[in-house]
């Protein structure tokens, strides 16, 4: 009777963790039931990439910022990060405007031998210096000002690229969360089946051996029953 009844809870636990791990499989988020890994490793190094690319444009910008007030020393630093073709229109157009400066200076030194200094060809000559040093320091500005716009445009364009590709790489993560957790759900379910399972199997067992017990010993007792009863003796 014991084991009777406990076999009858054991098959109603059974029969409830079933229906549970059933309803948990058919209630599981579209792709839980597995993610793929590929498309995560292309999302991540994606992300990765996007990064990289936002962290350069944002060093070479800092790098552009600071050397603002000295453009000599920016056209080095961009010439160092983006190669000697990044400057070759500047580059031409101060080489002409300071070849023509090292010209006009010469023939000033020259004229100062001979002329006052305040003659009026030493003082065109002065004059066409000082227009060509504002050429070259407006020439100086405008490749500052490109220069930065250029580096703040790329930065922003990398930093936009990061902002779409990081919820990307937020909802994988997400997914990969949800999965491992459901995935251990799966298993506690599907462990406490196993489990009940077993239990269920070894109480049959238990229940058909007593049975078979049982029933060897009616079967004997039913057989004394049944024997006929030897005659009693006779007294001598």
């Amino acid at each position: 009777k014991i084991l009777q009844d406990e076999m009858t809870q054991a098959d109603k636990d059974l029969q409830t963790k079933r229906i549970a791990l059933t309803d948990f499989q058919a209630k599981r988020t579209p792709g839980s039931a597995g993610l793929d890994q590929g498309e995560g490793n292309t999302v991540q190094n994606a992300y990765m990439q996007a990064k990289l690319k936002m962290l350069d444009a944002e060093a070479f910008l800092d790098g552009v910022r600071a050397l603002s007030k000295d453009p000599i020393a920016l056209r080095q630093y961009v010439r160092s990060k983006e190669g000697p073709s990044a400057l070759v229109g500047t580059d031409q157009e101060r080489i002409s405007l300071e070849t023509q400066l090292a010209s006009l200076e010469l023939e000033r030194d020259a004229s100062s031998k001979t002329l006052a200094p305040d003659h009026p060809k030493i003082e065109g000559t002065t004059g066409e210096m000082e227009r060509i040093k504002a050429k070259l320091v407006a020439l100086d500005d405008r490749f500052v000002k490109a220069t930065t716009d250029a580096a703040q445009q790329t930065y922003t364009e990398a930093k936009n690229c990061l902002d779409q590709v990081a919820p990307l790489l937020e909802e994988h993560q997400k997914q990969v969360r949800q999965w491992s957790t459901e995935a251990t759900q799966f298993q506690w379910l599907k462990s406490d089946v196993d489990t009940l399972t077993t239990h269920r199997q070894a109480l049959d067992e238990k229940i058909r051996q007593l049975q078979t017990i049982v029933g060897e010993d009616v079967s004997q007792f039913r057989m004394a029953v049944l024997e006929p009863a030897t005659p009693a003796e006779s007294p001598s």
